[in-house]
């Protein structure tokens, strides 16, 4: 194996066991707590508070517009609860949800609260590989921006190791690369309409047997 490649491997074996190292408490916290409490009241949400008791979007910071934190919204509720029991889901939608950053969210608690050890989770992009890379920074900055500043390897632009889980980007003219993935969990097809029938039709069949 030439220098450089061990070089990375090393640093890629070290950054899996950074990511898995029990000296992060403020990870633990985000086992076994709720994705999120829709419709609470002010009162109940401070009795909670008071008792220590934080959802999981609260304690990785919730979604932010113009530097100001805002709730996660009904229809986020809906898509959160059709998640638990349908396996194939395609959304037909306008820009501005905040649809990509939900779905970055429910991966990143699954992380902690859904899939076993050592599973793999496929982002699928456009056909660009600076799509890739700032879908997986976004991803990474969940945890960044309260918990741990320092957690994830900078070299590797396209994929983060947290809790023992891979995520990994993919931009659409790469998808045939699903075909060698073992445990993977979840395929996410971000902004799908956009690509042309040609990428999205390699996409559904390199992740045809994940979805079996």
């Amino acid at each position: 194996m030439p220098l450089s490649n061990l070089r990375k491997s090393v640093l890629y074996q070290q950054s899996i066991a950074i990511a898995n190292e029990d000296n992060y408490p403020e990870l633990q916290r985000l086992k076994g707590v709720p994705f999120y409490i829709w419709g609470e009241n002010e009162e109940d949400k401070l009795k909670r508070h008071s008792k220590g008791q934080y959802t999981f979007n609260e304690l990785i910071g919730l979604p932010r517009r113009d530097r100001e934190e805002m709730p996660l919204m009904p229809y986020q509720q809906e898509l959160y609860e059709l998640l638990k029991h349908e396996r194939y889901l395609w959304i037909k939608k306008s820009r501005g949800l905040g649809l990509s950053e939900f779905f970055l969210r429910w991966l990143l608690y699954n992380c902690f609260n859904l899939y076993p050890p050592h599973s793999q989770i496929c982002i699928c992009v456009g056909p660009n590989q600076r799509l890739a890379e700032d879908l997986v920074s976004r991803f990474k900055g969940l945890l960044q921006y309260k918990l741990s500043p320092n957690l994830f390897d900078r070299s590797r632009t396209t994929e983060a190791v947290i809790n023992t889980m891979r995520v990994i980007a993919i931009p659409s003219f790469h998808s045939q690369v699903l075909r060698s993935r073992d445990m993977v969990k979840c395929v996410y097809i971000d902004e799908g309409c956009l690509y042309s029938s040609i990428p999205t039709g390699r996409i559904k069949i390199s992740s045809g047997r994940f979805l079996s």
